[in-house]
């Protein structure tokens, strides 16, 4: 009811948005870790609060950068809550203004590295067929991998530019 609430907030109230406190959401998410409704409702919120924003400080941006790599370190067994990470990242790096940030964070050459994309495909195919995930997390799952490999090959020419 509380996230329902805020999420209410953001999409009707543009200065909730400015003036939220992202510590706030990381708070929450700590409290609840063992419900994962309340931990991808967090998470989204945070994605959507940072979505396309520049305003954001470079000491906020680089607490946001930490606590979402954590949480994508953290979040390797659940595949529904690891893609509403990536989901997040994707929304806060989206703007070139904090390219150094992500860039500082390696957290594109760890997807390179690892072949991660290609691990969690299979990975999104296997727990969709053991019946572990619905069609409707899939589906998500699947545009997000899609959507994750352009961020990356973007990124990547950026970075590569820099």
């Amino acid at each position: 009811l509380l996230l329902s609430s805020l999420r209410e907030m953001i999409d009707y109230e543009s200065s909730f948005k400015k003036d939220c406190n992202i510590t706030v959401l990381f708070e929450i998410y700590k409290m609840f870790k063992d419900n994962q409704n309340i931990k991808i409702s967090t998470i989204s919120l945070i994605g959507k609060i940072c979505h396309a924003r520049t305003d954001i400080k470079p000491s906020d941006n680089e607490l946001i950068c930490n606590y979402l790599m954590e949480l994508f370190q953290y979040e390797q067994s659940d595949i529904e809550v690891l893609c509403h990470v990536l989901n997040a990242i994707i929304d806060v790096y989206s703007v070139d203004e904090y390219n150094d940030i992500l860039f500082k964070s390696k957290f594109i050459e760890i997807l390179i590295n690892g072949n991660f994309i290609n691990n969690l495909s299979n990975q999104i195919k296997t727990l969709y067929s053991q019946k572990v995930i619905n069609a409707e997390v899939k589906q998500f799952c699947k545009d997000l991998t899609t959507n994750l490999k352009a961020f990356i090959s973007y990124k990547q020419k950026i970075f590569k530019n820099n």
